[in-house]
């Protein structure tokens, strides 16, 4: 994407700290986020990224440190303030959705229009289809959430995200559930948006993407921000050193499975409209790859 953000600042964070038993994430984390940017937030598992976010939607309380949303100091309470206050969130993770209602009730849940105590479905799919068509997905709004797929899910959680009118929009690893070619349109919607002059926050533990994604990246490691760079001395190799503390060697290993014990088998493993026939052991000191498209996650839900 490379550097053009040049908007004012919209959100500013100094020295934001949470404390928990054993650990403190993040701890003294600050950063800026101007309008039109695409700011990539990255870090390894663990490292503070999301509870630095969640910080931001308002799903859990600071200890320490600022806010400010337009040069205003705020204390984000819960995240309908956050939304109020134009920050809105995206999580990969989990669904912020009722599965039982149709897309159309998903997307503008809780802001619906009445008319005599009753919802105002034609304006529901007006307002909607509006907010779809800025992001492309042929999904009729009438279907039920609970049967989409999960790629198709998490383009309503954007359709959702985008008709809160937000400032600013954080993007928790999104890509993670998409298609290549979701991911496409995806970063199609981070252009668009920062068009609209929002700021984007992009969460991610992937360094290969940041050069696709972003104008700025900021690395965390262990709660603490090791620093801040534009994507075009973001460098791999830099980009890795900064997330674990230390230059990476990779070295081959050429070795044969043993033919342990078996220690897990699974035979014509089923689940429905979306698993079929699914057999495969494991054996002690074995590594078994899962290699698939997006559904491949519904297999470890199946065995959990």
């Amino acid at each position: 994407m490379g550097s053009r953000a040049s908007g004012s600042v919209v959100l500013e964070v100094r020295g934001v700290r949470k404390r928990f038993p054993g650990v403190v994430a993040p701890d003294r984390v600050d950063l800026d986020v101007r309008a039109s940017e695409a700011y990539v937030v990255l870090g390894e598992n663990g490292a503070g990224k999301s509870t630095f976010m969640k910080i931001l939607s308002g799903a859990c309380r600071k200890d320490d440190g600022e806010i400010l949303i337009d040069g205003q100091p705020v204390e984000i309470r819960d995240p309908w303030h956050a939304q109020e206050l134009g920050i809105a969130i995206i999580y990969y993770q989990t669904f912020n959705q009722v599965p039982h209602l149709s897309v159309a009730e998903n997307i503008l849940l809780g802001r619906e229009r009445t008319r005599l105590g009753l919802i105002d479905y034609e304006d529901l799919y007006h307002r909607d289809q509006q907010e779809l068509d800025r992001i492309g997905p042929r999904v009729d709004l009438r279907t039920r959430v609970m049967d989409l797929g999960v790629a198709q899910r998490r383009m309503i959680e954007i359709a959702k995200a985008l008709s809160l009118s937000a400032r600013v929009v954080i993007m928790d690893e999104a890509t993670s559930a998409l298609t290549e070619r979701e991911t496409e349109t995806l970063l199609g919607i981070i252009d668009s948006l920062r068009r609209e002059h929002m700021g984007v926050i992009y969460i991610s533990h992937r360094p290969e993407k940041v050069k696709r994604l972003g104008d700025r990246v900021t690395v965390l490691r262990d709660g603490k921000k090791i620093g801040t760079l534009p994507v075009e001395e973001a460098d791999i190799p830099t980009m890795i050193r900064m997330m674990v503390g230390r230059d990476l060697t990779f070295t081959t290993i050429d070795r044969q499975s043993r033919g342990g014990p078996e220690m897990l088998r699974v035979e014509h493993l089923g689940r429905e409209r979306v698993l079929r026939g699914i057999s495969f052991s494991a054996r002690r000191g074995e590594i078994v790859t899962l290699f698939g498209l997006v559904v491949m996650g519904d297999v470890f839900d199946t065995l959990d």
